[in-house]
């Protein structure tokens, strides 16, 4: 009898402790997911960017992934290329060139 009620205490021990590592794992989820609307935000608070483009580049395309904005732009002359900016800062980090095949 008294082995049973040693058991008895054990796992309601163990059941006590797995509630407890449950309930912290699950504050600490939603605290990380917090954080992510909070580095949006810092994310649009550069301000306006403007790009130096010629007056009559016209965008085609924009895409954002990783951090990055891509924008296709062309000109009247059919001229194409990508301007890169960071989205966290509005920076411009680059610009690619893109030119058909010969």
């Amino acid at each position: 009898m008294q082995a049973l009620k040693i058991i008895v205490v054990v796992m309601g021990l163990l059941i006590v402790i797995g509630f407890a590592v449950l309930v912290v794992g699950l504050y600490q989820k939603a605290t990380r997911f917090d954080a992510e609307p909070e580095a949006a935000a810092a994310a649009a608070a550069f301000g306006t960017v403007r790009l130096a483009q010629p007056l009559d580049a016209e965008v085609l395309e924009t895409s954002a992934t990783a951090g990055r904005l891509f924008v296709r732009l062309r000109d009247s002359t059919s001229r194409e290329w990508i301007v890169v900016l960071d989205l966290k800062t509005g920076r411009v980090l680059g610009t690619i060139e893109v030119h058909g095949q010969p």
